[in-house]
């Protein structure tokens, strides 16, 4: 969360909402990836792995400047966040299957306060 906002903020301010929103749109697509990757059960199913691919590809590759064979910078950074926030929700089903809910919510705390300090101090 706190690696997302300002890469999030910095895009938002410099290009146009509509170019961006595909991206931030695929943070509900990748946690489907990942937790066909990591957590290969049955439920994780195969059919929807692929559809889970192929929207990542519709929405990344239209966006392709097929010139110079890069994608825009402030889409680039809304991906980022993207993956960034799919990994932390990733985490966070995992890490509830593990423990209960007290014991999750007293990490979770601990980790944001550790976070803040941290850029708090570094700041």
């Amino acid at each position: 969360m706190y690696l997302t906002y300002p890469l999030r903020r910095t895009a938002y301010a410099n290009e146009k909402i509509s170019t961006l929103q595909p991206f931030a749109m695929l943070f509900q697509v990748f946690p489907v990836i990942l937790g066909f990757i990591f957590l290969a059960s049955e439920r994780a199913n195969f059919i929807t792995f692929l559809f889970a691919i192929l929207a990542s590809f519709i929405v990344i590759v239209p966006s392709i400047d097929f010139k110079t064979f890069k994608i825009n910078k402030y889409s680039l950074m809304v991906l980022i966040g993207s993956i960034i926030k799919s990994c932390q929700l990733f985490a966070t089903l995992y890490f509830l299957t593990k423990l209960n809910a007290i014991n999750f919510y007293l990490l979770e705390t601990s980790l944001i306060i550790v976070i803040s300090l941290l850029l708090i101090i570094l700041k």
